[in-house]
């Protein structure tokens, strides 16, 4: 301590500028400074004036009130013919230099202030001769602490109107300001009573996956490892799903992961969550009531199904014959979307028969393309109904109906044709009548179109079918009068 201020005191002789006045003085502009803060530099001036003193061999000395605030500072001053700074030592809260002429000066010095509190000190010039003060000045300084921008938590989700069952993502926003770095978890908290009700996750990027946020009895969840994060200008990504209506009030809080555990920032919100719109579901075709619907005549059916206020609903189309007898008359075939091929639909023992697998397709606004064929002649009453494939229950349905009558008008009456053999075929069919005549034979399409045709003679006929791309056709043959029709399929 003394061989610096000695360095001083002679850098001091050198860099007088002049004489004093008329009395001599030493002050500091640190004195009663404002907003100093803990660990932040201050830089200050020392200014000594000799007076008529010039010359004068004095020595510096600086007294603290509160000898114990020695440990909380740090003090050095600038070379007066450099840039360096030198520190200062304290011996019992006293700092006293090696004795040296006394002159008009201005030093720079540097404070760093370690603690809070008020800092009272004296400043002085003393005579080296009988160690009398001949000029001091008694100086504070308030020190608080530093006054830091504290960081901030935040979510989008509130404020949102939301619908029951929606599945809405959200952002949780950190901003760090001067706390960037901290290791911090967050809290989650709400209603315990409505729990039972909230489904939250959050997106892991580190595997791109949702991750369940598990929300205990009490309504809390910490989101955070058990160290904590390093806390950063961040948004995570959340979403939630709400099973109730009602208003929904959470609070969000930043808080330290290290002892004792203090929350840096707080943020509170709310959802208002709505019952959804009465669902307004419906299911029909346009076979209901069809006029001139003939037996073996295929006819291309449109099912139709509204979904107004639904989502996240699965299902399959059922058909159930109202008399399941009727069964072995029908063929029904559905145009799957999914697949974009024709399936035959199969009715069981009651009637009943699925389009779409076991997983269904999602409910909508949509049109499906089945087509049906009937074996025989009569009135096909049936339900069409959209079947919920979680739970097995009817979403919609509609009774309808259709009369079938006889194919190319034929009248009931004993067949004609006594068996075709083999069917389904390749290429060629044998076909066996009751009849022994000349007569004809022809070949059509479901739709009724004469692909087909030749005379017969005899009881036994051999049809070619090879040149005929896959698929049903009706074979009908007139003899001695009779008509009778049998279905055909060629693989």
């Amino acid at each position: 301590m003394n061989s610096l201020f000695t360095r001083f005191a002679v850098i001091i002789a050198f860099l007088a500028v002049g004489f004093g006045a008329d009395a001599q003085s030493i002050s500091s502009n640190l004195n009663a400074r404002p907003n100093v803060h803990t660990g932040v530099q201050e830089d200050f001036v020392v200014a000594l004036n000799a007076g008529p003193l010039i010359g004068t061999q004095v020595k510096l000395r600086i007294t603290l009130t509160d000898p114990a605030q020695a440990a909380n500072i740090n003090l050095s001053l600038q070379d007066p013919l450099g840039s360096t700074y030198s520190p200062l030592f304290f011996t019992g809260g006293v700092s006293e230099s090696a004795a040296a002429p006394f002159f008009t000066v201005n030093l720079n010095a540097r404070a760093t202030f370690n603690a809070t509190g008020t800092y009272g000190y004296n400043i002085s010039v003393i005579n080296a001769a009988n160690n009398s003060v001949i000029a001091g000045s008694d100086e504070f300084v308030v020190v608080s602490a530093v006054q830091q921008t504290a960081p901030a938590i935040s979510s989008n989700l509130d404020g949102q109107s939301l619908l029951v069952g929606d599945r809405v993502t959200f952002t949780v926003n950190t901003v760090a300001n001067d706390y960037a770095g901290t290791l911090v978890k967050v809290l989650f908290e709400m209603d315990p009573a409505q729990v039972a009700d909230t489904h939250v996750e959050y997106f892991e990027t580190a595997n791109s996956t949702w991750t369940s946020f598990v929300i205990d009895a009490n309504g809390r969840a910490v989101f955070g490892p058990g160290t904590g994060f390093p806390l950063a200008d961040i948004s995570t990504l959340f979403r939630v799903t709400y099973d109730a209506a009602g208003t929904y009030g959470y609070k969000l809080s930043l808080f330290e992961a290290a002892a004792p555990n203090d929350t840096l920032a707080v943020s509170e919100g709310s959802v208002e969550v709505e019952d959804l719109p009465a669902p307004q579901v419906a299911v029909y075709s346009d076979l209901d009531g069809r006029g001139g619907v003939v037996t073996n005549v295929l006819q291309n059916v449109t099912v139709t199904t509204e979904a107004e206020n639904v989502s996240g609903v699965d299902v399959r189309i059922r058909y159930t014959l109202d008399d399941p007898a009727q069964a072995s008359n029908v063929e029904l075939r559905f145009q799957n979307p999914a697949t974009g091929s024709q399936e035959l639909l199969t009715f069981d023992a009651s009637g009943t028969a699925y389009a779409g697998d076991a997983n269904g397709f999602p409910l909508a606004d949509y049109s499906y393309t089945f087509s049906i064929l009937f074996g025989g002649s009569g009135t096909y009453g049936y339900e069409i109904a959209l079947l919920d494939v979680a739970d097995q229950s009817v979403v919609a349905s509609q009774d309808e109906e259709v009369y079938v009558s006889d194919h190319f008008g034929i009248k009931e009456q004993a067949s004609v044709i006594l068996s075709a053999f083999p069917n389904p075929t390749t290429d060629h069919i044998q076909i066996q009548t009751g009849e022994n005549g000349t007569g004809t034979l022809g070949v059509y399409t479901p739709a009724g179109q004469k692909v087909a045709a030749q005379n017969i003679n005899g009881t036994l006929h051999n049809v070619s079918l090879e040149t005929l791309p896959a698929g049903t056709y009706m074979i009908k043959i007139t003899q001695n009068g009779r008509t009778s029709v049998v279905r055909a399929v060629k693989q």
